[in-house]
């Protein structure tokens, strides 16, 4: 377990451990390594919104509208699954899915240029998981879709995986 650099926050973990009974330790760690974890996912959050926030970039329209359909996709996918349709969610919503495509166009500009800045991180890192890594994930998925199609479910590991080590390479360097 990685502990914080900040020295205060040391003290007061330590002050807390010492007032612990023996049977709470094994929920104190627990905590910790979440609080620790919590902490590592917000340094890696913060390293890529300030990478975000200091790029100015003209995003270009196919990315835009590919990543609108991958969110339209995804709503649509999560309404099925909570068991909607898509017509009720629109209607319910009061919109087409036309205005819900220009509400999220500005989440969808960022996305895409996250995932750019993303890969392009990966690539003059050279940053990729290895075909085992993917195979693992890979069993895990079709285990839990099973009419997957096995290419894409690939094409989506590589990306997915690629992006988490990504993420910890930017938390190992803020």
């Amino acid at each position: 377990m990685i502990l914080p650099e900040n020295a205060e926050q040391n003290h007061i973990f330590e002050e807390l451990e010492s007032r612990l009974l023996p049977s709470q330790n094994k929920v104190w760690q627990g905590l910790k390594t979440a609080i620790y974890e919590a902490e590592n996912d917000l340094s890696a959050a913060d390293s890529l919104e300030e990478l975000l926030t200091e790029t100015k970039a003209e995003m270009n329209d196919i990315l835009v509208e590919s990543e609108l359909d991958r969110m339209t996709a995804q709503m649509r996918s999560d309404v099925s699954r909570f068991g909607g349709t898509w017509e009720e969610y629109l209607k319910h919503a009061k919109k087409t899915e036309a205005e819900l495509r220009v509400d999220w166009r500005k989440d969808a500009e960022r996305r895409a240029l996250t995932q750019l800045m993303l890969h392009a991180i990966a690539k003059k890192e050279n940053i990729a998981p290895t075909e085992a890594e993917i195979d693992v994930e890979l069993v895990r998925l079709m285990a839990h879709i099973k009419d997957a199609d096995e290419e894409r479910a690939r094409a989506y590991l590589h990306q997915a995986l690629t992006n988490e080590k990504v993420l910890a390479f930017l938390e190992k360097s803020a």
